[in-house]
């Protein structure tokens, strides 16, 4: 009714894959060579970039954002629990 169904074993999709890696690979590699890297040149290229983004702001200056990012939060969360407390006492009062 639908033809053969093949049977796929499992060297035959392990082959599949590690040849379909390799082409992926190989297929990087090349667009990489365009412009002159390998593919570990690129992973070392990135992570100085990252490196070099991180030592642009100093130490304390991470510090005292995190603090003030906290206070901000730690307000917030205060306000929103004084105003659901009062509407539960307007709540409270109408009914």
């Amino acid at each position: 009714m639908f033809g053969k169904i093949q049977r796929i074993t499992y060297l035959q999709t392990l082959s599949a894959m590690s040849v379909s890696l390799l082409y992926w690979r190989a297929k990087k590699q090349t667009q990489n060579s365009m412009y002159g890297l390998t593919i570990d040149e690129q992973r070392g290229k990135r992570s100085k970039v990252k490196n070099g983004a991180k030592e642009e702001r100093k130490e304390g200056e991470w510090k005292e954002l995190k603090r003030e990012n906290g206070k901000k939060n730690k307000n917030e969360k205060k306000e929103k629990r004084e105003k659901r407390g009062s509407l539960l006492q307007i709540y409270q009062f109408h009914s």
